[in-house]
């Protein structure tokens, strides 16, 4: 009565059809039959009608007891509605959580590629830097050694030699980076003196 918020007239004489949802219908008649209910009794979800027309969720326990001599079905009826409610709703946010993860992990997917398509880049663009520049500062050396060099190109050769040099050592480092970012960084360990290190970059 309480659970259906049915008076206890409306129940009596009524068949349990009347109050199940169509839907479940099928399910609670093969449920009735004699060999699918062991005196143990078995749990079934159903949905329910309640007299507002509301349908309702519930945990229905069947049972087969012997009372003189005669089998009575008991029902045991549990409210689960919440329950369902709270599932729908955590299935809900699941589906929506693995959809934003998949978004995520495609987009991280197009980061990774972009990167890896930067780097290829940059190699490239350094690689066709670095073999005009160090011929352009081999040759600049070598004119800077020529003492017939005229008077008005002997302050130009050593500025764009220095120029060459920062330049070509710009493009070393472009790709040292980009071999640190690819991992294939090599270490050339060797013994020094740091202290002339630390002088000689303080003073450049």
């Amino acid at each position: 009565e309480d659970l259906l918020c049915y008076e206890n007239n409306d129940l009596v004489g009524h068949s349990i059809y009347k109050f199940v949802a169509k839907e479940d219908q099928d399910r609670i008649h093969s449920l009735f039959e004699a060999e699918t209910l062991p005196d143990k009794g078995i749990e079934h979800n159903l949905v329910f009608i309640k007299k507002s027309k509301r349908k309702i969720f519930v945990d229905i326990t069947f049972h087969i007891q012997e009372i003189d001599n005669i089998k009575c079905l008991l029902l045991t009826i549990h409210d689960i509605t919440l329950l369902k409610k709270a599932q729908e709703a955590l299935t809900i946010s699941n589906t929506s959580l693995r959809e934003k993860v998949e978004i995520i992990e495609k987009q991280n997917e197009e980061l990774v590629a972009l990167d890896k398509a930067k780097t290829k880049f940059l190699m490239l663009i350094t690689h066709e830097l670095k073999t005009p520049v160090s011929a352009m500062v081999a040759t600049l050396e070598i004119i800077g050694m020529d003492s017939d060099i005229r008077p008005e190109y002997q302050q130009l050769v050593p500025l764009a030699f220095n120029d060459g040099t920062q330049l070509l050592s710009l493009v070393d480092d472009i790709v040292d980076l980009m071999h640190y970012q690819s991992g294939k960084v090599e270490l050339d360990l060797s013994e020094g003196d740091i202290l002339s290190l630390v002088r000689f970059e303080l003073e450049e």
